[in-house]
C-alpha cells in the first residue's frame, strides 16, 4: 500500500483482486524484487506487466549467471580432470543436469578438446543456448539439433512405410 501512495494512486479493493489474481503465481520473494526494481526504475505506478517484466529479466540474468558458472565448471573439469585418451579421470566435480544436457548438446568433451580457440566462443554460446533451454523447458529435455535429425528420420520412415513408398 505505501508503493500506492508514492504515486498517489488509490489502491481500491478491485484493484488488489486485479494485481493479486494477476501476480498469483509469483513467490514473495519474486515480488519484492521486483516492488523494489519498479520504485528504482519507474517514475509511475506499475501494471501487473511492469512486475511480471522485472520477474522475468531477474530470473533471466539469473539463468545466465549459472550457466556462465557452469561453462567456467566445464572448462575447470577439462583442463583438470580430463585426457584425450582417457577422458575423464579423478575425482572431477560432477555437474548439474541442466549442465550435463548443455555440455552433451555441445558433443561433451571430446568436441571441446577438439575445438580451437577461436571456436571456443561458439561453443561457449551453444553451451549457454543449450543451459537456457533445460530451464525454459523445466528439464523436459528439449532435443538437441542430432536427436531432432533421428526423429524426424524416423518419423520419415514411418510415414513412407505406411504409403508403401520407398521415397519422398
Amino acid at each position: 500500500m505505501a508503493f500506492a501512495e508514492i504515486h498517489n494512486r488509490r489502491f481500491t479493493p478491485e484493484l488488489l483482486k486485479i494485481y493479486a489474481a494477476a501476480l498469483a503465481d509469483l513467490s514473495l520473494e519474486q515480488l519484492d524484487g521486483a516492488i523494489a526494481l519498479a520504485l528504482r526504475k519507474l517514475g509511475r505506478f506499475p501494471a501487473p506487466s511492469d512486475l511480471r517484466g522485472f520477474v522475468e529479466a531477474r530470473t533471466e540474468a539469473r539463468e545466465l549467471f549459472a550457466g556462465e558458472e557452469a561453462w567456467g565448471l566445464v572448462k575447470r573439469i577439462f583442463a583438470r580432470h580430463w585426457h584425450p585418451d582417457l577422458g575423464l579421470y579423478g575425482e572431477a566435480p560432477a555437474l548439474d543436469a541442466a549442465a550435463e544436457y548443455a555440455l552433451q548438446t555441445i558433443g561433451g568433451y571430446r568436441r571441446f578438446a577438439q575445438s580451437e580457440i577461436a571456436a571456443e566462443n561458439w561453443l561457449r554460446k551453444d553451451f549457454l543456448e543449450a543451459f537456457g533451454r533445460y530451464h525454459a523447458t523445466s528439464g523436459r529435455l528439449a532435443a538437441t539439433r542430432e536427436e531432432a535429425r533421428t526423429l524426424l528420420a524416423e518419423l520419415e520412415r514411418k510415414r513412407l512405410e505406411q504409403t508403401g513408398r520407398t521415397e519422398p
